[in-house]
C-alpha cells in the first residue's frame, strides 16, 4: 500500500490530474475541494503527504497548510 496523500484544490480539473497521478503511482488520495471538507479529513487521520491549493475561494491555503502541520505533529 502507498503513502496516504491529501490534495485540496478547488480546480476540479487539476484535484481529477493530481489524483489520478498520484493514485496511478500507488498512493491512497484523498481529494478535497475546498478548506472545511479538508479540515474534517485531516481530523479524521493522519497523512504521510499533502498537496494543497495557496489560493482557495474557501479560505487560505496557506492557513490550512499550518493547521495540516500542527495536525500532523500531534
Amino acid at each position: 500500500m502507498g503513502n496516504r496523500v491529501l490534495v485540496v484544490d478547488d480546480d476540479a480539473g487539476f484535484l481529477a490530474t493530481m489524483t489520478g497521478a498520484l493514485r496511478s503511482r500507488g498512493n491512497v488520495v484523498t481529494a478535497c475541494a475546498d478548506t472545511a471538507s479538508a479540515l474534517a479529513r485531516m481530523g479524521a487521520g493522519r497523512f504521510d503527504a499533502a498537496v494543497f491549493d495557496l489560493r482557495l475561494r474557501s479560505g487560505s491555503g496557506l492557513d490550512l497548510l499550518t493547521r495540516f502541520r500542527e495536525r500532523q505533529d500531534r
